[in-house]
């Protein structure tokens, strides 16, 4: 339903029926007219017609002279409703009703164009039926929320003419709610009122639990809160002399990562470098001795590596079995690099 209502802000003026308004509209015109006065709505109930005498046994209709006091009074009420009817409606379904003279024929009219015939408002409310039994309440939806969509269900159906009782709302409420009312809907339930309990009363008790169930939660994050809080107070302060060796040693950290990544790195080259000065050794002893011995796989890599250990030299202290990255004089070095940062 469109939510824009177009209409006046004082009761003299009707509300305005829209395209898609027609239930709000038929229960507000219903309250506008029954304000005016009661005759007014009771014209769009019973059809009115031009009172009628009998002449030499012939049926008259009398002329406006000789109607009774109830008679105008009558009329007057029919002619009126008529009126506030087609200034509540837009030009174009104004149209419908322009030929009508009488109030219940105009009201009936519009009734048949927007709501249908009974076979229509039987498969309407049929739809609403379908609507009202799959209805429920979700994780994060309120109560006030789950009730305003479960009331207008039931006012569309009230609309169409069939009122859904208040037990089967009640039962309604108690089994769409999801599980965190499940102790409400048990207390409820084995309550001796139970079967007496009006609607009203059951969404009142609902929405209690829920703002008791959101003020739980709220201390229970207060009380992690304080605790945490707590926790930080209590923490010992640390020193002048303290805090200074602990920005040391965050600057020693610093170093000591982008030194190790520079090292790796030469390691990586030499170990390279080496390798392949040892794999070519190893190709020209093993022709000059004629290249016709054949060990198995173990053995060959055995033997390799420990022949590729031996050929490696240092391109610090010149020796050999070792790289410069693990050389003595390398170290000692790095040694003293640190001390001085």
């Amino acid at each position: 339903m469109d939510d824009r209502i177009e209409e006046g802000g004082s009761t003299t003026r009707p509300p305005l029926l829209a395209d898609s308004n027609y239930d709000y509209w038929k229960n507000r015109m219903k309250w506008y007219l029954k304000s005016q006065d009661e005759a007014i709505w009771r014209a769009t109930q019973n059809l009115w017609t031009p009172p009628t005498t009998i002449v030499n046994g012939v049926i008259t209709v009398k002329s406006e002279n000789q109607w009774s006091t109830t008679e105008s009074v009558t009329c007057a009420a029919n002619s009126k409703t008529v009126s506030i009817i087609q200034c509540a409606v837009r030009p174009s379904v104004f149209k419908i009703i322009q030929n009508l003279k009488t109030a219940k024929e105009s009201w009936d009219a519009l009734q048949l164009t927007y709501e249908g015939t009974k076979s229509v408002r039987n498969s309407k409310l049929h739809l609403i039926s379908t609507r009202f039994e799959y209805l429920t309440m979700n994780d994060n939806e309120t109560i006030a929320d789950f009730e305003k969509n479960l009331r207008y269900i039931a006012n569309e159906s009230i609309a169409l003419g069939e009122v859904i009782p208040e037990s089967k709302l009640v039962r309604k409420v108690l089994i769409s709610l999801p599980e965190k009312f499940s102790s409400k809907i048990d207390a409820i339930s084995e309550s001796t009122d139970f079967e007496n309990l009006r609607f009203d009363d059951l969404m009142g008790k609902l929405r209690t639990h829920e703002m008791t169930l959101a003020m739980r939660s709220r201390d229970k994050f207060k009380s992690k809160s304080v605790a945490f809080k707590t926790d930080v107070e209590d923490a010992p302060v640390k020193t002048d002399e303290q805090q200074l060796i602990h920005v040391q040693l965050a600057l020693v950290t610093k170093n000591m990562g982008k030194m190790y990544r520079r090292f790796n790195m030469t390691k990586l080259n030499d170990y390279t470098s080496s390798n392949q000065k040892g794999n070519r050794s190893f190709q020209k002893k093993n022709e000059s001795e004629g290249g016709n011995q054949r060990v198995t796989k173990g053995e060959t890599s055995k033997g390799r590596y420990r022949f590729e250990k031996e050929q490696i030299q240092c391109h610090e202290c010149q020796g050999f079995g070792h790289i410069a990255a693990k050389c003595a004089n390398t170290l000692e070095r790095q040694k003293k690099s640190f001390i001085s940062t």
